[in-house]
């Protein structure tokens, strides 16, 4: 996909919310709605960029806010539609430089085409903000379609087209393809299940300096139980990317290569009926020739989240 693509790619994505929209008003009923709502607190103890490659030694702690609203309907029991919106920010004590606040936009398509099968689109615009500056432009349309070999495995492939945009580092703009297929096994339905997913992902920037393709291989446990009588849930999961870059690097005198580690355990644990406490620990391990992506990351977070409706 080369940057001249973003045209058909922007046409795709208002033909889907033309479909999109065609089906809402074809339905004269009120769509269910959700609001949910975050706080939390958060240890970093290397606070990083990843998409553009500055990461300091220094901790610090900040302070997360997050808010998702989201409709959700079904049309004549075979096709469904998400429709979404959120906003996070976060606050840190010391480094503000690295603030981020994020609004994102979703919709989701799906119909069954089969007893076993559906297939649908995933819509997805984001916008960024770094340290009060616009950093981030991104558009994504997906299609998919998923398969349930038998009443435990549950089979998903999609394509991702990706515009990506850095206003004020227009060298890092990029246009971006990604074939993902990922595998579902229930062990005791949605209470106890696992994922296992690999994805190739290739991305063309403005300078061919960035442009690289990645291997990404990823593994997620999910269990949920009732230690004191309400449900609580509990997610493991490992991620490794293997990036190799087109062109030789100026400042290290040969070809990029990184290899990206990620592991990560969330619990989360209700108060209430619409009130849950959680906890999330991740860790990453980059190793990189190039010094400024190479660095190892630990956070802690804790907060509350509610649900007002």
């Amino acid at each position: 996909m080369t940057l001249m693509d973003n045209t058909r790619l922007h046409t795709l994505m208002i033909l889907t919310l033309c479909a999109i929209t065609q089906a809402v008003v074809a339905t004269p009923q009120t769509y269910p709605l959700t609001l949910e709502a975050s706080i939390g607190a958060q240890y970093d103890s290397s606070l990083t960029v990843d998409d553009i490659d500055v990461n300091t030694t220094e901790d610090d702690v900040a302070l997360l806010l997050d808010v998702d609203v989201d409709y959700k309907k079904s049309f004549a029991k075979t096709l469904n539609l998400n429709v979404g919106y959120s906003l996070s920010q976060s606050l840190h004590n010391d480094l503000d430089q690295f603030d981020i606040q994020t609004h994102r936009i979703s919709a989701k398509l799906e119909v069954d085409i089969a007893t076993k099968t559906s297939a649908g689109v995933n819509l997805n615009a984001v916008d960024s903000r770094l340290d009060g500056k616009d950093f981030i432009d991104l558009k994504q349309l997906s299609p998919f379609i998923g398969h349930y070999v038998s009443k435990q495995a549950f089979v998903r492939s999609a394509f991702d087209f990706t515009y990506k945009r850095f206003p004020g580092r227009r060298r890092r703009d990029a246009d971006a393809g990604a074939f993902n297929l990922d595998l579902y096994y229930f062990i005791h339905g949605p209470r106890h299940y696992l994922i296992g997913g690999y994805k190739y992902k290739r991305e063309n920037a403005a300078s061919s300096s960035f442009d690289y393709d990645a291997h990404r291989y990823k593994f997620r446990w999910i269990r949920r139980f009732s230690p004191l009588g309400t449900p609580a849930k509990l997610k493991v999961s490992w991620r490794y990317e293997n990036r190799d870059y087109d062109e030789t690097s100026a400042s290290i005198g040969e070809r990029r290569k990184d290899k990206r580690h990620r592991w990560s355990a969330d619990l989360e644990m209700p108060l209430s009926a619409k009130t849950s406490v959680f906890i999330e620990y991740e860790y990453r391990d980059y190793h990189s020739n190039l010094a400024s992506a190479e660095y190892t990351e630990t956070l802690i977070t804790l907060g509350l989240n509610h649900t007002f409706f």
